[in-house]
């Protein structure tokens, strides 16, 4: 288990990342249309360690296709530029994917687990809240 507190695991060094991340979190708590994935494509976010979470333990999340084409030619280059560099990592996600779609649909997930039952501490033992631990897939 990591000795951060919860609100230093979900501060990180995000600091100038966090405005984009907590506006997205909460225009997509209160958009209707976020289940609309019609002229969307999706990535797919996969869990460091699974639960036993009748949601599931991979998650997916539809963006724009704009945002979407960004993000896969952002991971393009970034493999280019490092070929050893694991890019289906979530810490090295297109920046405005990653804080605006990614972290908020796993809080999203969280959030349902703990309605339904789920112990935070689950959630910190399977490092749900190590962001840097999920990976991400197209």
């Amino acid at each position: 288990m990591n000795s951060r507190t919860d609100s230093e695991s979900l501060r990180i060094v995000w600091d100038k990342d966090a405005p984009l991340l907590v506006r997205s979190f909460i225009e997509q708590q209160i958009d209707p249309k976020l289940a609309d994935i019609k002229g969307r494509e999706k990535i797919r976010l996969h869990a460091p360690r699974e639960l036993a979470d009748p949601a599931g333990n991979n998650i997916a999340v539809f963006m724009p296709i704009p945002d979407h084409s960004l993000a896969l030619k952002f991971s393009w280059e970034l493999k280019s530029k490092y070929p050893d560099l694991n890019v289906q990592m979530l810490s090295e996600l297109f920046k405005p994917v990653r804080f605006g779609y990614a972290i908020p649909a796993i809080l999203r997930r969280m959030i349902t687990g703990l309605r339904a039952g789920i112990p935070l501490d689950v959630f910190e033992q399977a490092r749900w809240l190590d962001f840097d631990a999920w990976r991400v897939s197209f």
